[in-house]
């Protein structure tokens, strides 16, 4: 059974959603059948073996996509998070496959 995940669920609870504002929804990065966020997301959890904050990824993430959509696609791109109210407060230690 499939559950599905509301808006109320991620503010309760502890959840962290990562998503992607953007004027260029279908953006790929050159040789791979990744979107832009996925690739770079991919990039950095491979990088860091998954050993990494909330908050250090959403960074690199936000800074590292945005560069790329613009130098290489001309485009805008811009990663932004939502976070569950209990998660707020640990965004800087906690690590992204950290059990509760």
């Amino acid at each position: 059974m499939k559950t599905k995940i509301t808006a109320k669920m991620i503010f309760t609870l502890s959840i962290c959603l990562f998503t992607i504002i953007s004027n260029a929804q279908d953006a790929s990065v050159e040789k791979s059948t990744y979107g832009l966020f996925t690739y770079h997301l991919l990039k950095l959890l491979k990088e860091n073996n998954g050993d990494i904050s909330i908050e250090d990824l959403y960074s690199k993430l936000r800074k590292d996509v945005g560069l790329s959509a613009i130098r290489n696609l001309n485009k805008i791109q811009t990663p932004s998070i939502l976070v569950g109210k209990k998660l707020e407060s640990q965004l800087s230690t906690r690590l992204l496959f950290e059990n509760e």
